[in-house]
């Protein structure tokens, strides 16, 4: 009789949800902000399914002992009281130290002096050019360049001439890594920052070999 009972319970708890069952997971979340500002911000709540806040268990925007399963959360500016530059997001914990990074809202300077919104369209004159140095015909011809933005991970790709030259049209401003690359491998990798403002010098990049 005891054998019958136990039975479907093991079953029913393969069915259970995350926090039922136990488990515990970790939360560090990151906030990135223009180029190489970090924003401050913190937790506002941070609510489970069954409307329990967990907000608690944060200290500054890292969550320990936190029951694994589905949460909205929303993250306020810490340094200033404003209801603008609010981030809010749903997320699901499943591992014992997990790890998420959010951008914040590129078109507002929040400071303990004011707020201000800042004009983010591109300049359709902006273009950012280059040349690299060093390579033979045959592989330029399978030569690329790839420009990521570290803080929305969003590439753009172009190729390259057969001088060697390349132009990237109205990038949106950000830090970016510039990677050259070839079939199966990476040449070059040089970090930049677009501000859309100023005009841009050409980057030279040596590939001629040692």
């Amino acid at each position: 009789m005891l054998l019958k009972l136990y039975l479907p319970i093991i079953g029913l708890a393969m069915f259970l949800p995350l926090e039922a069952a136990g488990r515990e997971c970790s939360l560090t979340i990151s906030v990135a902000g223009l180029g190489s500002e970090v924003p401050p911000y913190k937790v506002g709540y941070f609510r489970s399914v069954d409307g329990r806040d967990e907000v608690g268990r944060f200290k500054g925007l890292r969550g320990e002992a936190l029951p694994c399963g589905r949460y909205t959360f929303e993250l306020l500016r810490s340094d200033v009281e404003t209801d603008l530059g609010r981030i809010s997001r749903e997320i699901v914990l499943e591992d014992s130290s997990q790890r998420l990074t959010l951008q914040a809202d590129r078109t507002l300077a929040i400071t303990p002096r004011g707020i201000s919104a800042l004009e983010m369209s591109r300049s359709t004159s902006y273009v950012l050019h280059g040349q690299l140095k060093g390579l033979s015909r045959p592989d330029v011809a399978s030569t690329w360049v790839r420009l990521l933005a570290i803080t929305t991970n969003v590439a753009r790709e172009v190729n390259v001439t057969a001088e060697g030259m390349f132009e990237f049209y109205s990038p949106w401003p950000d830090s970016y890594v510039l990677l050259v690359l070839q079939p199966g491998r990476m040449l070059a990798a040089r970090y930049l920052v677009v501000t859309g403002r100023l005009t841009p010098t050409a980057i030279e990049i040596d590939l001629t070999p040692p």
